[in-house]
């Protein structure tokens, strides 16, 4: 019954011209129970028409909303049967993202996607390579009911799939990691994890701005989620080079459009004997709760400033201010933060 729900529901994306996929379950559609938690993809330009359009739909289908939420890379529907009381969670993402960096657009999964018995899928291609390269990026191993599906598809389309990896990648590490795949050494992979991340930073940095707003708003999530107080304090130094470089960084930050109240920045000119202070607010929840603060120095060691959570070499910097940026929200978000006072750790780029 609740298969013929959701089909209906697809057709009427489609009638309404509104570009949808089911995520996962590929292979096993359509005789796989969908279970009561779907993943799907949507674009967010369809997003207002997608929450009316399911409003309507949970109406005629005597369903009613019990709860959701609306975060900056996901709208969710929690939603029961009058009658029977069964629930269902839809989950309609906008896009495949990690740590707020788009890995595979809406627009790119919606233009290959297949329909199967009224149930569009993603493409065999796309699933294989978000399955395999999700969890790598977040340090863990592919899951088992994956490791299967993902060798055979890489041994079947070996250049469909380098061809899809090869710009987020780059040449040398699709043909390693796509040869392992072929040859089942899925997670021999992980070896490859930080020189990944790094081309996938920079990946996503083909619209900057947009890039660091979500990043910027994933990395306030985690610090708030992670430590026991609000505010998080950062202290960062560098030479006297280093100085002017970071303050691209944190300017370029601060002109992300973050939130309604946006970034607030002020500084003092730097000199041998002065320090330049910034400070930058993450929206959660519509509440101002969590606050970033940097302090900079002429010297390459740190002054000896209070409790800090985390301190940044701005030496290790690139050049690139946007590119730098982009590093220092990835490395906000993925540090494993420590929760005692003073100095935590000397931040270094990624090799």
């Amino acid at each position: 019954m609740l298969r013929g729900r959701l089909v209906d529901l697809f057709g009427r994306f489609e009638q309404q011209g509104i570009g949808t996929l089911v995520l996962r379950n590929h292979e096993t559609l359509p005789d796989y129970n969908m279970g009561t938690d779907v993943d799907l993809v949507i674009r967010a330009c369809d997003l207002k028409r997608v929450t009316q359009l399911v409003r309507g739909w949970g109406d005629d289908q005597d369903l009613v909303c019990v709860g959701g939420a609306m975060l900056s890379y996901v709208r969710v529907f929690r939603l029961a049967d009058r009658r029977t009381g069964e629930a269902l969670k839809l989950d309609f993402f906008l896009g495949e993202s990690w740590r707020g960096i788009n890995l595979f657009s809406a627009d790119e999964l919606i233009a290959r996607r297949r329909v199967r018995d009224g149930v569009p899928v993603i493409s065999r291609i796309d699933e294989a390579a978000i399955c395999w390269l999700h969890p790598l990026l977040f340090g863990a191993m592919t899951k088992p009911r994956y490791h299967e599906m993902i060798v055979a598809v890489a041994r079947e389309h070996r250049q469909e799939l380098a061809t899809l990896l090869r710009p987020r990648l780059g040449q040398v590490l699709t043909e390693r990691c796509v040869a392992g795949m072929v040859e089942g050494r899925l997670d021999s992979l992980l070896a490859y994890r930080r020189p990944i991340i790094a081309r996938i930073v920079s990946y996503g940095m083909r619209s900057p701005m947009a890039t660091i707003d979500s990043m910027a708003r994933n990395v306030g999530r985690e610090i708030l989620r992670r430590l026991d107080r609000p505010g998080y304090r950062i202290i960062s130094y560098g030479s006297g080079a280093a100085i002017l470089r970071a303050q691209q960084v944190w300017r370029v930050l601060d002109s992300a459009p973050l939130s309604s109240a946006a970034g607030q920045f002020w500084a003092e000119r730097p000199s041998a004997n002065r320090l330049m202070v910034a400070a930058l607010r993450f929206e959660r929840y519509r509440a101002i709760e969590g606050a970033f603060w940097l302090a900079l120095h002429s010297e390459k060691s740190p002054p000896p400033f209070p409790a800090a959570d985390l301190v940044i070499r701005h030496d290790a910097l690139p050049s690139d201010a946007s590119v730098a940026a982009t590093e220092v929200c990835q490395r906000l978000a993925t540090s494993a933060i420590r929760r005692q006072r003073g100095f935590s750790s000397v931040w270094e780029r990624a090799a």
